[in-house]
């Protein structure tokens, strides 16, 4: 755990990989914007964003242009396959409509996207979702999904680009996350 400002940049010096966790917020100009554009500046980096691609003004789709206008390779991952492959073409990037929940897939979009890109060196798990309803009137299905999104999708994103960034002793995993 990091409280203050400078404990926080001295995360850029660590050597291996590193995981960073915040709300979304902190994207547009707390901490997680400094670490975002320390592990970007790079234009050899390759980078996989994960969710809120499509919709417009989007975090995701904001945090793609900036890693794209950098020169990075960027991987436009969102469930919504249209909108992945709308902003990939739009900043050059690779596409992938893989479902973060499944595991499985998850692990072969991951292999497609390093064999044509490159080994992953920064993750950016930005998906969430939630209905906006009284907790006394939702079902233990809904909590499920709720789970399988907000939590198993990005440990699934993560134990598969962690191999890579572990065995290379570099890279990045940034959680953004909400409290709606």
């Amino acid at each position: 755990y990091i409280s203050s400002i400078d404990d926080s940049k001295k995360l850029n010096d660590m050597k291996g990989p590193c995981m960073i966790i915040a709300a979304s917020g902190m994207c547009e100009g707390g901490r997680i914007l400094h670490h975002l554009k320390h592990a970007i500046q790079d234009p050899a980096n390759v980078i996989v964003i994960v969710g809120f691609i499509w919709l417009a003004g989007a975090i995701g789709a904001a945090i793609c242009r900036r890693f794209a206008g950098y020169g990075a390779r960027v991987g436009v991952f969102d469930k919504n396959v249209e909108g992945a492959r709308k902003l990939a073409a739009e900043i050059k990037g690779f596409a992938s409509g893989v479902d973060i929940t499944d595991y499985d897939a998850v692990g072969k979009e991951i292999a497609r996207f390093e064999k044509e890109c490159g080994p992953t060196d920064v993750l950016v798990n930005n998906a969430g979702w939630d209905k906006f309803v009284n907790f006394v009137d939702t079902t233990p299905d809904l909590w499920e999904q709720v789970i399988a999104i907000n939590l198993r999708g990005p440990l699934n994103m993560s134990h598969f680009v962690l191999k890579g960034m572990v065995a290379r002793a570099h890279g990045r995993v940034v959680n953004i996350a909400s409290d709606a």
